[in-house]
């Protein structure tokens, strides 16, 4: 039971376990690999497009393993831990796991229908296709913040393009590349509306003669020269109907008064 406690506490004391679990995953696949180059098992864990409905599970399972030269897995695991870390610490790590298994699975079927239309074999394996999505999610989050990067400073808009060319073109540019950007577009596209839905959202409370918290409205707090699309989006009232939910149910359960301590 020790060593199961143990994991346990990790689990529960890491900010990023899933992160890490993922590095450690890339790294014992290299010694594996190294020791036994042949190694079938690498099949069962990498996407195939030409068998992948045999082992569906290789949809989430191909950025767990893949052969890197050394130099190249360090480089991928010290971008993995910075990035992927940063977004798993701000979202949680059942979110972040969710938003990571959506976006290979997304990668993958997309590569796999431009490669069949193409004519090509898709194969997915490893960190660098992996990690592209939570960079952009990043990215996204942080897109004010800069990065230096060998004593370059790169803002983080920058960094999002740098990243997409980079999949464009290890993936198969010109065309089967942008399949591949499938994971960062749904990446994005979370990030920004599913979240978030592209507005804040602001509560106003006022107390009653009876001290009571009461919920007078949500204020959608758009952005300054918010196009009238986004106004007109309807996943912000989806945003705002379950906010509005979430704020009745707080509300049901301390029973119309305060508590004090």
């Amino acid at each position: 039971m020790g060593p199961v406690l143990d994991f346990r506490r990790f689990w529960r004391q890491s900010h990023n376990p899933a992160t890490i679990i993922l590095i450690a995953s890339n790294i014992v696949a290299f010694f594996a690999i190294a020791i036994s180059p042949r190694a079938s098992w690498l099949h069962w864990i990498a996407f195939s497009g030409s068998e992948w409905w045999l082992r569906p599970w290789t949809l989430f399972t191909w950025p767990l393993a893949a052969a890197y030269h050394p130099i190249n897995l360090i480089f991928a695991s010290a971008w993995a831990f910075s990035f992927c870390g940063s977004v798993e610490r701000s979202w949680s790590s059942q979110r972040f796991i969710t938003f990571m298994a959506g976006t290979a699975a997304i990668t993958a079927l997309a590569l796999d229908f431009g490669s069949r239309a193409l004519g090509s074999p898709a194969v997915l394996a490893g960190l660098w296709p992996s990690i592209a999505a939570p960079t952009i999610a990043w990215t996204v989050i942080n897109r004010r913040e800069k990065i230096c990067f060998w004593g370059a400073t790169i803002p983080a808009p920058i960094l999002a393009v740098i990243v997409l060319v980079i999949v464009w073109y290890d993936e198969g540019a010109p065309i089967r590349g942008l399949f591949a950007l499938s994971g960062c577009a749904a990446a994005y596209a979370y990030t920004t509306y599913g979240r978030s839905f592209g507005y804040r959202d602001r509560t106003t409370y006022r107390r009653t003669s009876a001290q009571h918290l009461r919920i007078i409205e949500i204020e959608q707090d758009f952005p300054r020269n918010a196009s009238p699309l986004l106004r007109l989006n309807p996943l912000r009232y989806l945003k705002a109907w379950k906010e509005r939910k979430a704020l009745e149910k707080l509300w049901n359960r301390s029973n119309g008064t305060d508590r004090r301590d």
